[in-house]
């Protein structure tokens, strides 16, 4: 083995023993809208391997607690996979009796829409409607039913890809349904995009709310974000 080698060697062992004992809760896997690099299963075998102690699945086209529930039984409980559900269309947003069925069989996190977002204008996205959550200035109906189902069944509402309005008005929704947990999901991104003292804010505003952190927003965003001030 040369020194290279051997360094690379030493590089990847390190980064895999920090990994041990972690939960990712942003796991891209396929089937999906976009090829995506692991299957389900690839990404929770590679997760357990790593010593992790579970890894949230998430697509932009489909929930995925059926996955979850297929590899629970196959990892027998060594990495626990969690199931995601994104509300990437206004016939899910609608749909409150088959959102809080899987919100009741074990959804663990419900995210507003995404890709499908009006504040995303994603253009591999264009020949599809866009949703809103909100309507007449405040949050549509069905949703405020959705937020009772997620408050009831302890599931986690994520804020997706809305926009800075949208958000704000969903948090205050979240905070009167009574969900106990609230990801704002990465908002470093550029289509979600938060200023540290937005976050810092919403923090004190929201003692509730989480702030999801994604390698890829963190790395390329052009705020600045020293680490200590991190929530």
């Amino acid at each position: 083995m040369t020194q290279v080698e051997h360094k690379g060697s030493l590089g990847r062992t390190r980064a895999m023993s920090r990994l041990k004992g972690a939960f990712d809760l942003h796991i891209h896997s396929g089937a999906d809208w976009v090829a995506r690099l692991l299957s389900d299963e690839e990404a929770v075998l590679e997760a357990r391997a790593a010593g992790m102690s579970g890894i949230l699945l998430k697509s932009h086209s489909r929930h995925t607690l059926e996955a979850c529930r297929r590899m629970q039984r196959k990892c027998g409980g060594t990495c626990r996979a969690f199931a995601g559900l994104v509300l990437n269309s206004m016939e899910l947003v609608a749909d409150v009796e088959g959102v809080t069925r899987l919100i009741q069989n074990g959804v663990n996190v419900v995210y507003m829409p995404t890709t499908m977002a009006a504040n995303d204008a994603n253009p591999l996205h264009r020949e599809r409607a866009r949703v809103s959550i909100t309507q007449n200035g405040g949050l549509v109906d069905s949703l405020r039913e959705i937020l009772k189902a997620a408050a009831k069944h302890n599931c986690a509402v994520a804020t997706g890809h809305c926009g800075r309005y949208e958000r704000s008005v969903l948090l205050s929704a979240c905070a009167r349904a009574g969900v106990k947990t609230v990801l704002v999901t990465h908002p470093e991104y550029h289509v979600t995009e938060m200023t540290l003292d937005e976050q810092c804010r919403m923090a004190e505003r929201f003692p509730n709310v989480l702030f999801e952190r994604t390698l890829y927003s963190v790395s390329y965003t052009h705020l600045t974000l020293p680490t200590k001030r991190i929530v």
